[in-house]
């Protein structure tokens, strides 16, 4: 794992390396398109939590024009159900020649609260109500401001981890279930279920200090609350895999695997709660070199509709895929901090020792 002023180092040194890459493809006239997806998902199923602004706005409406019917989880049902409505508008208006799927997609949406136990339990039980089959998961909510919930707990914890844990295990059966749309021998389609979780740079400054995240009574900083929320994520993927993926499925089931994805120095409104006399510059700094919602949302498709197999060893990590939207030069963490948009490619977590005994614990 990386400290805190390690990361910060290889920050400076990122935007010094930010500059003489921007320079050189400039001067080769390399700009890697968004590609949107190539995958027909006709008949399947995929839920974005957060799907209502964002990265998770532009994951549900790139899985939607792929013809997916989509279900976004939104806290409050108003703005949930506008931006259901505002992607629908987007799906018709949609170019045949470019998404040649997207009329086939549909968007809406279900009220799903992550800081609460109830609100995650009515969402799971009316999505299951409606759903035989889940397809997709997309684990993409997130915070980046401390708060405490009712329950005692860190929402940065509730919201980033615990809220998504308690989903999946919720929609496990819809997970698990084979899509009736498709032909049990139809192996291109239903071989498996994918649930993509969204972790961050930050993970690599993580810490494995579960009481200290959940609960109150410790006192950490923002950075930490945040990064160890995101280092869980990673152990949340590695956990999935052992269990719904590298072991034999029920007979009439199907597999579920995972993949972490980071996606990157986003220009979104997760940053909202930046102090009002900053807002301004950050802003402009944002725009010199963060990147856009949807070169962000670039990993979490690439994740959701990928073939990725854990057993592979060109992975860094066979039990943890992880994706990035850098090109990351030399392994070094510099590229992964800022950097411009190199398109989805896998890149290298950064893990304990016990990282497997650590996931297993925190489930």
């Amino acid at each position: 794992m990386y400290s805190a002023l390690e990361l910060n180092v290889h920050g400076l040194f990122a935007m010094v390396c930010l500059h003489v890459l921007w320079f050189k493809d400039k001067m080769l006239g390399f700009s890697p398109p968004i590609n949107p997806l190539k995958k027909n998902l006709c008949g399947y199923v995929a839920v974005v939590t957060g799907g209502n602004t964002g990265v998770g706005r532009e994951t549900a409406l790139g899985l939607a024009r792929g013809g997916a019917a989509v279900i976004i989880g939104c806290r409050s049902a108003p703005r949930g159900a506008a931006a259901a409505a505002s992607l629908q508008r987007e799906l018709h208006a949609a170019c045949p020649k470019q998404h040649p799927w997207a009329r086939s997609g549909s968007v809406t949406c279900l009220p799903l609260d992550l800081s609460s136990f109830l609100s995650i339990a009515a969402f799971a039980s009316s999505f299951l109500a409606k759903f035989a089959h889940l397809d997709i998961l997309v684990n993409n909510a997130g915070l980046n401001k401390q708060s405490v919930n009712s329950n005692g707990l860190q929402e940065l914890f509730m919201v980033n981890y615990l809220g998504h844990y308690l989903l999946f295990r919720l929609l496990e059966p819809a997970l698990t279930t084979r899509n009736a749309t498709f032909d049990l021998n139809d192996r291109e389609h239903d071989s498996e279920a994918r649930v993509v979780n969204v972790s961050s740079l930050m993970h690599h400054v993580g810490n494995s200090d579960f009481e200290k995240s959940a609960f109150t009574k410790y006192s950490k900083g923002l950075g930490s609350y945040y990064a160890d929320s995101k280092l869980y994520m990673n152990y949340l993927t590695i956990e999935i895999n052992k269990r719904f993926l590298l072991r034999t499925p029920p007979s009439k089931g199907r597999k579920v695997s995972a993949i972490s994805v980071n996606p990157g120095a986003v220009r979104s409104d997760i940053w909202r709660h930046v102090p009002a006399y900053l807002k301004y510059p950050f802003d402009l700094f944002m725009r010199a070199y963060f990147l856009t919602v949807e070169q962000g949302a670039a990993t979490s498709l690439f994740g959701a509709t990928a073939k990725v197999n854990v057993d592979e060893r060109i992975l860094p990590s066979p039990l943890l895929p992880y994706v990035v939207p850098y090109r990351v030069h030399f392994g070094w963490l510099a590229f992964e901090a800022l950097g411009p948009f190199g398109g989805a490619t896998f890149g290298t977590p950064t893990l304990p020792p016990d990282s497997v005994e650590k996931a297993l614990e925190l489930w």
